[in-house]
This record gives C-alpha cells, structure tokens and sequence, in this order.
C-alpha cells in the first residue's frame, strides 16, 4: 500500500511556478511580433546584399526557408493570443516557441554556405556582422527562455564554427575560437539576466494573485460590512471619520451630511445631546465629548424612537470602532417581564414587592425633605361572600372595577398595589399632617362604597382602612405596615366601613350603605 502525502505549501509553490511560467511565457509571445518585423527586414536586406555574389539558387532557397520559419513563428503567435493559456498547455507552448527559435536560428546560421563559398570580402563581412546582431537581439528578446535562447545561439553559430575549421586557416582558427568565446560567454551572460527576469515575473505573478485575492476579501467584507445588522462606523485616532455602513445611518438617524470622511465625532455626540434623551438609566455621559477616544458603552435613542445599545472599542493601531445595536425588542420584553414581576396579573396594581419599593423611596425623600408619608392598608368586608353567591368571574371583574377607580381617586405621585386576595395598599408621599392622610382614606372609603356597575349588575362594597404615618408612627417600614395593619383590622372589628388612625390618634366609623343590587351582607344572608 502506498501512501502518498501532500504539503499544503509545496502545492501552492508548485502553483506559483506554473504561474510563473505561464506569465513568462506571455511576455515572450508579447515581444514576438517585433522580434519577426526586425527579422524580416533583416533578411530583405541579407538577401540584397548576397545577391550579387551568391548562386541565386542559394538566396532563393534561403529567403524561402526564412519565410517559412517566419510564418511558422507567426501562426504561432496568433493561435497563441487566440487559445487561452492552461496550465497544462504550459510546457507545450514552450517547446513550439523553443523550436520556431531554433529554427530561425539555424535559417541565419546556412548563411555560412554563402561565405564558404563566396570570394567577396562585403560578404565576407557582412554575414558574421549580421548573425552576431541576431545573436545580440535574441539577447533581449529571449531572455526569460534559456532553452529558446540556447537553441537560437547554438543553431546560428555552429554552422559558422563549421565553415571556419574547414576553411582552415591560421585566420579562420582564431575567428573559430572568437566564435566559441562568444558562444559561451553569451549563454553565461544569459543565465542571470534569463533568471532575473523569471523572479521578477515569479514575483509580479505572486503580487498579482495576492492583489487579487485581496480585491476578492475586500469585496467579501464589505458585502458583508453593507449588510450586517449592527450599524457600524470607523474613527481615526483623531476621532475623525473613517468609513461607516448604511446600517449606522438607518438606526442612528444623523444628517446624511455628516457621513463623509473627516466628519469629527464630537458633532454625532452634539446631534444625540441636542435632540435625544438617554433610553435608559445608563445616560450618555457629556464627558464623551471632552475624552471622545476613550471606550464607552451607553444606551440611547435612535431613529424612530428605538433604543440602541452603543460600543465603542478602541484599535490596536489607533482609532476605533463604534458599533450600535437595536435592542428595542429586548428592552420591550425587558420591560414586560420587569412589569409581569412587580404587578398583579389580575388587576394590573403594582404588587407587594412594588410596593415595598416605593415605600422605600417615599421614606427616604422623606427623610431628606421632612414631607410625613402615609400608608394605608385596606381590606374589603365580606368580600368572600360576593365570590360565592356571584362566582369568581364577577368577583375578578369587580376587583378590575375597583381598581381602576382607586386608581383614579388619587394623586399620580400615590401608590395603589393589591398585596392580597382582596387587601390593598396605599403609599401617600409628600403629606404635611396625619390629618391628610385620613382625608385620602375617607375619599379611597367613599370611592370604594360607592356601587360598582359590573356586567349587568351593581355591587356594593364596605371596607375597613387602617393609616400609619413615617417617621411619628414607626421609623422603617416594616414597623410601619405593622401599625397599618393593627389599625386597620381595629376598624374592622368597630363594624368595618371606616377609616381608623393607628395609635387611636383619629378615630372615625361611618354607617353602612344601603344595598342596591348585590353586597356582602346580602349575598352572605
């Protein structure tokens, strides 16, 4: 069993070798179409010049031959620039652009027939300073190619070494070696260059694809930078704007004249200070546009009246990044749950933990106003019976009834919380006698007592009301609920239908009303 392992990197460099390759292989092409123009008028005038001295058998097979390698060169650059180059086809299009090189050097290289054989000295001449500019040519034109320029090289000098060991003289000796040198020492003057310009395609290839793949990762994150649902926008180290979302825009509501670059973020901060209110108790801090770099987390409103969750995070090469979140579902649900958990479900009143809070609150404005509070705790008499003789549901719809007009028999700064069955209670702020306080329950007393429609009947209700004051009653408020409740059940046991001060400060008893339709005492008879 054989098994095979493959390098991550060793793939991604033999990548980058064909890609190379391929680019080099461009650039050779692109050079082509000069390289045959410069060969052709070269070959015009070779011809002209061999003309006279020459069997014109000899200058017409060889302008046929270099036509025919001219045409074999250029067919081949045109199904070159036609065909798309794969990476497959590399190697083969090297060796077809190889051998039109050899060939055309070995059509300039038969020119040494013709100065075998001629006796004229201009032709004599001519010839080797023709072929030598060829070979000095190629230089620049097939550089990138040691193979192709090997080939022309060696196929266009050999037949003139040939022709100057066979002539034989002590001249054409020296001449043969001047030609070896030259042979030589040009294939060693082509390697670095040959290998300079391969890296320096190698390395524009590389530089290419990571262009592209950084042009490809830049278009993936701004798509998604376009279409992420937090708004975000991007500040300098000098709190300037860099670049932002259409997000940002959306959520915060600004002046669209404020997004463009340089905008400074003091003038965000000044629109949010100059048109929002804070959403929450986390208030935007005005120190932000003193110290508008530094890192801040902070609620506000947004646009159409939602609640945004604000960040900004610093860079670690400077500036930051400031991100908002629509959290007005969260603050909606939020909200619900904080009401579900300090209300009644039944009649919507605040419930004991509620209570108890504000109460709290009212104790401590309290003591730094010197503003009495009162609290009173009412339950309502024989309110078991209305549930047996007319069900619960009339029972809860009464409890409804009742309170919404408790609700709206006081003042917005009292408190109304049902903290039982049929028990309520009041937290009444800001009072200057106990006196007050027992004027609120006669006025809670009337409004209890009087009839209730509900559904398609009346119902009387009694209840019995027992008040306590903070701080001449009790200091804190268990102490205090406890006089309440004392008072309150000593009302009750007086026959109910009253309002009795705790520490027998006032003591007040009213008759019981007449009742109309359904009432306690009617529905226990």
């Amino acid at each position: 069993m054989i098994t095979c392992h493959f390098d991550r990197e060793d793939v991604l460099r033999q990548d980058d070798k064909t890609e190379a390759e391929m680019a080099v292989l461009v650039r050779l092409f692109s050079r082509l179409p000069v390289a045959l123009a410069i060969n052709g008028v070269c070959t015009v005038c070779t011809a002209a010049a061999l003309w006279p001295g020459t069997p014109i058998e000899f200058v017409a097979a060889w302008l046929g031959a270099m036509g025919c390698v001219l045409w074999f060169r250029y067919y081949g650059w045109r199904r070159f620039r036609r065909r798309p180059t794969s990476k497959a086809s590399v190697r083969s299009w090297h060796r077809h652009f190889t051998f039109g090189a050899a060939l055309g050097g070995f059509v300039w290289g038969i020119t040494a027939v013709a100065y075998y054989m001629s006796d004229s000295d201009m032709t004599r001449t001519l010839l080797p300073f023709v072929v030598a500019g060829m070979v000095g040519g190629s230089l620049v034109v097939l550089t990138g190619s040691m193979q192709a320029f090997s080939a022309f090289l060696v196929s266009s000098l050999a037949p003139f070494l040939i022709c100057f060991v066979l002539i034989g003289d002590r001249v054409h000796f020296i001449m043969a070696a001047m030609v070896v040198v030259y042979l030589v020492g040009m294939i060693l003057l082509a390697r670095p260059m040959s290998a300079s310009l391969v890296s320096s395609v190698h390395l524009a290839s590389i530089n290419d694809r990571l262009i592209r793949q950084l042009k490809e990762k830049s278009s993936q994150l701004q798509a998604t930078f376009d279409h992420v649902n937090q708004g975000v926008a991007v500040f300098d180290h000098y709190g300037r704007l860099l670049t932002w979302n259409p997000r940002h825009r959306e959520l915060h509501g600004y002046p669209i004249h404020l997004y463009r670059p340089g905008t400074h973020l003091r003038q965000f901060l000044e629109q949010d200070l100059a048109r929002l209110e804070p959403s929450s108790g986390d208030e935007l801090d005005p120190k932000a546009l003193a110290e508008p770099l530094a890192p801040a987390r902070f609620e506000q409103l947004g646009a159409e009246q939602t609640t945004l969750a604000v960040e900004r995070n610093l860079m670690p090469g400077g500036g930051f990044v400031s991100t908002s979140t629509d959290i007005t579902d969260h603050k909606r649900v939020e909200a619900r749950m904080l009401h579900l958990a300090q209300h009644d479900p039944l009649t919507d009143l605040p419930n004991r933990l509620l209570f108890q809070d504000r109460l709290q609150i009212a104790m401590a404005r309290s003591a730094r106003s010197g503003s009495p509070v009162g609290v009173i705790l009412m339950d309502l008499d024989g309110f078991k019976a209305i549930n047996d003789s007319e069900g619960h549901r009339v029972g809860d719809e009464t409890l409804k009834a009742l309170a919404r007009r408790l609700r709206s028999s006081l003042r917005k700064s009292d408190t109304v919380a049902r903290i039982g069955g049929d028990e309520f209670a009041f937290v009444l702020p800001d009072l200057t006698t106990a006196t007050a306080a027992v004027r609120i329950g006669e006025k809670i007393l009337t409004s209890v007592e009087t009839p209730l429609k509900v559904e398609d009947r009346f119902v009387d209700l009694r209840a019995s009301l027992g008040v306590a004051m903070f701080p001449s009653d009790a200091d804190n408020a268990e102490a205090l609920l406890q006089f309440a409740d004392v008072a309150m059940y000593r009302a009750k046991r007086a026959g109910g239908s009253s309002v009795n001060l705790a520490r027998q400060l006032q003591r007040r008893q009213r008759p019981g009303k007449t009742v109309k339709r359904v009432s306690p005492k009617a529905a226990s008879g």
